[in-house]
């Protein structure tokens, strides 16, 4: 079952599905609070309440519509999204989504919403969710894939900060997969000379330069 939750849905279609629902017998707590919902429900709560009765109905074990994910990425509510996917689920989309435009950057794909996930400011709030993200999608990446992780997400989330850098060196120290995906990272610009040398450092090769 594919369910579509969209800027343009009307809530009240929603409670009155919940309502339905309870006649007939379901009486999960999310279900019922959503059935008893007032219209000044603000949506914020709908989407809870509405992700919290999936999970009651067992739905979000069956593949949603990827739709539902880009909703949640266009609202920042990266709870409710975390609710239908893993951190592996995001970094699979991801991949697959920079895999389809290397092939062809004019077609659509339903992976886009794994896109728009690294432009939210809200997402990288939870420094240890992308740092974990970032990891999942080195583990899972295919050859051609590491540079395109270096040159994106990796990038963005070296900076100056002291556990930054000392997550960069920890996981550069084990993994020659990350320090590969280092390699393409652009940061001479956005690091010190002392932050870069210690990348450079721990990625155990020269960094692109302007001069390189």
């Amino acid at each position: 079952m594919s369910v579509l939750v969209d800027s343009s849905l009307h809530w009240a279609s929603i409670v009155a599905l919940a309502a339905d629902m309870v006649a007939a017998g379901v009486d999960g707590p999310a279900t019922v609070e959503l059935a008893g919902a007032t219209p000044d429900l603000r949506s914020d709560d709908c989407r809870r309440l509405f992700v919290a009765m999936l999970h009651e109905l067992g739905l979000p074990e069956a593949p949603a519509d990827p739709r539902v994910f880009a909703h949640f990425v266009r609202n920042d509510d990266f709870d409710s999204l975390l609710e239908l996917v893993t951190v592996a689920d995001i970094a699979g989309a991801w991949l697959r989504d920079a895999r389809r435009v290397a092939d062809d950057a004019g077609a659509v794909g339903s992976d886009e919403w794994a896109n728009a996930v690294w432009y939210s400011a809200v997402w990288y709030l939870d420094r240890d969710r992308t740092r974990a993200t970032v990891l999942e999608m080195i583990e899972l990446a295919e050859p051609g894939d590491l540079a395109r992780v270096g040159a994106g997400p990796l990038e963005s989330l070296v900076t100056e900060n002291e556990s930054a850098l000392r997550w960069v060196e920890e996981n550069a120290a084990i993994s020659s997969k990350f320090r590969a995906a280092l390699t393409h990272a652009w940061l001479w610009n956005q690091l010190s000379t002392d932050a870069f040398a210690r990348v450079e450092r721990a990625a155990g090769t020269p960094l692109p330069k302007p001069d390189r």
